[in-house]
Formats: structure tokens, sequence, C-alpha cells
């Protein structure tokens, strides 16, 4: 067994180990893949100790507070593959998770190391290497549970980065803003209603405004480009049906999505 996990053995006795000398001042995908192996390998099999869990919070906080992990695509997914089968295993208490997710929601935002410019013919075009790391993020946070402050921030960040994404990510965004609301909407209406209804329903519906402006012309947009700015279509009209099944405001659709 490794030298992180409490095992009982037939005697009943249970030994209590210190913790794993692998967590680095700096992660490396070494130390990490020793994470993610002991946690899929081990954790199934035994208990984890206290001395466990810190080892493996240690190495996800400075993970996604090191600038070296921020500009390595392969680190950042180490990290996510270490965070989501943590959650798996049920290896986080409440105070990691809300600790966790305070961590994981600056992940949301794009990541300008990851974001590439390549020249396609005359024409410039960005490709975001972080937005499969961002979807993941995404449906991480849905899985966990951390502190009303910490949802609050999480909602905050899906209207104001979410919204504004690409559309796969803004139908997660609108997944994880109904997440916290079928969760939270009763202390939310108690302790923040006017917060809610002065700043967040306006962002929303500024993002339909601007979708709508940005509306391709039939005739001369791909089908690709068609798709895109339909399914964002959709996700904004989803947002703004959670709006509406409040019953505080009621807010008009004005977007119609191509059918592509």
């Amino acid at each position: 067994y490794p030298p992180w996990t409490q095992i009982a053995s037939p005697l009943q006795n249970v030994y209590l180990v210190p913790p794993p000398p692998f967590v680095a001042s700096e992660p490396s995908h070494e130390n990490m893949q020793q994470v993610l192996h002991s946690i899929n390998e081990w954790i199934p099999q035994t208990t984890v100790t206290r001395g466990a869990v810190k080892c493996v919070m240690d190495v996800l906080m400075q993970a996604f507070t090191s600038e070296a992990v921020a500009r390595d695509l392969s680190l950042l997914q180490l990290s996510l593959e270490i965070v989501s089968q943590c959650i798996k295993h049920n290896v986080f208490g409440d105070n990691n998770s809300d600790l966790l997710a305070q961590r994981l929601i600056p992940q949301l935002k794009p990541n300008k190391n990851l974001i590439k410019t390549i020249k396609v013919g005359n024409m410039k075009q960005q490709i975001d290497d972080g937005s499969t790391l961002r979807a993941t993020t995404y449906t991480l946070l849905q899985q966990m549970s951390y502190s009303y402050s910490t949802k609050i921030t999480a909602f905050t960040v899906c209207v104001e980065r979410g919204l504004k994404d690409g559309s796969e990510i803004k139908e997660l965004s609108v997944d994880l803003m109904k997440h916290i609301l079928d969760a939270s909407w009763p202390e939310i209406r108690i302790r923040d209603e006017a917060w809610f209804t002065q700043t967040i329903i306006p962002k929303i519906l500024e993002r339909q405004e601007k979708i709508f402006a940005s509306r391709p012309n039939k005739d001369t947009a791909t089908s690709q480009q068609l798709e895109e700015w339909s399914r964002s279509c959709r996700g904004i009209q989803r947002a703004l049906t959670l709006i509406n099944d409040l019953g505080l405001v009621e807010v008009q659709m004005d977007l119609e999505p191509y059918e592509v």
C-alpha cells in the first residue's frame, strides 16, 4: 500500500503513516501522475487519511495558482482529472470542496496562454485549446458542494463569462446556473434579490441584445456559422427561461435560431 493510506488489518488495527513525499513546491507531471495513479488504484480499496487529503489538496492548490501550470495544457488536464476522481471517490469534505471550488472558478475565464492564432490563407484564426478545460470545469462544479458565497461567485461568472463564451460553454454555464438556482434560490431571494434583479437579469438581457446584433446573414454565412449562432441563441433562451420561471419579472425572448 502507498504510504498515505490508512489500512485496517485483519486484527482491526489501524496504521496511520506520514503523508507522501512526492508533493513538490511546483507541480510536475511526475508527482501529479503519481497522485492520480494512487487515487485510481488505491482509494477504492482503502480508507483515506486526513494527511492524504491534505496532500492531494496541496497539489491541487499549487496547480491552480501556478503560472507554470497555467501555461501547460497537459498539467491543467491532469489537475482536473484528479479533481474528477476525488469527486468520484468522495475524497473531499465540505470545507475542502468549497476551497477547491474557489480555485476552480477562475479556470472558467479563457486562458490567454492556451489561445493560438494561426493563418489560414489570408485570414487569421484563433484556436482556443482551453475551451475543453472550461467545459470540464463547469461540469465538475455541478458535482461539488460549496458555500453560499462561492455559489454567488460561480453564478456571476456564469453570466459574465460563460454567456459570452462559445455556444457549448454557454450551454454548460446555463446548466450550472440552473444547478445553483435549484439548490439555493430561496436563500438567494432572501439575501440577494436586489442584486439578482438589478445586476444579473440586466446582464443576461444585454447578452441577448449582443447576440441579436451579431445575427449572421443567412445567405452569405456558412452552415457552421449559422449553427454556432443558433446554438448560442438556444443557450440564451434557456437562461431567459430560467429567469421567467422564477416569477420575479417577465422577460421577452427576441431571438429566433436558424434551422440549419
